[in-house]
């Protein structure tokens, strides 16, 4: 597994320590995922890193090689958190899921590519639950 991982300049931006912290959970965690999910030896994966000041972690897996990371700039932010949504992007990655796919995805296939990713970053990352996978009676009603 290879990959680069660029920090965006912004006004406000990261600490170096932070930076180091939050590098090393992006190459520890791809690299887990990748023997997890039997990614190829030469497979490249271009993380982008934006701090931004939403109180979330955001993900988006853009290509089959990149994907986008946002990190609310705060004193410390939940590292379980940053684990949860790797996992849960190189999933989509390996399923083919990603923005500038080939080809069209339907409701049905989008949800259940969905589910699937989030149990597998459940799985990964059993001591982080992501809000989108708590499905309790009052989400559901809404």
């Amino acid at each position: 597994m290879k990959f680069n991982i660029l920090f965006l300049k912004t006004n406000g931006g990261f600490a170096k320590k932070e930076k180091q912290r939050i590098r090393s959970t992006i190459k520890s965690v791809t690299n887990h995922a990748a023997k997890i999910l039997d990614l190829r030896r030469g497979h490249l994966i271009n993380f982008t890193v934006y701090p931004f000041d939403k109180n979330y972690i955001g993900g988006l897996a853009q290509a089959e090689d990149f994907i986008q990371i946002s990190i609310p700039q705060r004193k410390k932010f939940n590292e379980e958190e940053l684990k949860s949504i790797i996992y849960h992007e190189i999933h989509h990655i390996k399923k083919g899921y990603f923005g500038y796919a080939k080809k069209r995805v339907f409701l049905l296939e989008a949800l259940l590519l969905e589910g699937l990713a989030t149990v597998f970053a459940l799985e990964q990352v059993p001591k982080y639950i992501p809000k989108w996978s708590k499905y309790g009676k009052n989400l559901i009603k809404e």
